[in-house]
């Protein structure tokens, strides 16, 4: 099952991508955020709300609507000084961008229902069909093996070639001979 540092992590990759330039420390870190709220939800726990509830786990903040609005509330938050002027809406979308991926990494297990994608507009949920986690391991280092195979090491090899797509190796055909 994904942790928070792996939906950090997925946010933190669509950053790196953004931008022709690298972005500021400031949307890595709003990326990063946004990619781990949807797990806000499981308050829902503690009111034993069921899972047939928009507010339930995996319900309304796993949406896509909820990106959009995430990603608009934490430009508005963030990124309201006169330096962010023009780039905005381009934050933006890379926030907006950044949200759903916590429901597609939790659309990759096999413990649940599946993530209600397109809330409030239908309850159903939707889930890979063949989910690389699969029921959650109790055990630590089974659980952290899975992680890093599935989640972390690819989020790392995307976060180093938006690293060398900046420095101007993966745009240059020579350095490649």
């Amino acid at each position: 099952m994904p942790s928070s540092v792996s939906h950090a992590l997925a946010g933190l990759a669509v950053g790196a991508w953004s931008a022709p330039r690298a972005p500021s420390r400031r949307v890595y870190v709003f990326a990063a955020v946004c990619a781990a709220m949807p797990d806000l939800d499981v308050i829902s726990w503690a009111f034993h709300t069921p899972n047939s509830s928009l507010w339930s786990h995996r319900a309304f903040t796993h949406s896509l609507l909820f990106a959009v609005i995430a990603g608009a509330c934490m430009t508005w938050i963030g990124f309201r000084g006169a330096v962010w002027q023009g780039r905005r809406v381009r934050i933006g979308v890379v926030l907006a961008l950044a949200t759903p991926t916590h429901g597609l990494l939790d659309a990759c297990t096999s413990y649940s229902s599946g993530v209600e994608f397109l809330a409030p507009f239908t309850k159903h949920r939707y889930r890979f069909p063949i989910p690389p986690f699969g029921t959650p391991v109790h055990s630590l280092v089974p659980a952290i093996a899975q992680e890093l195979c599935f989640v972390v090491l690819p989020l790392l090899a995307l976060l180093f070639l938006a690293w060398w797509r900046r420095r101007g190796i993966l745009n240059d055909a020579s350095a490649l001979h």
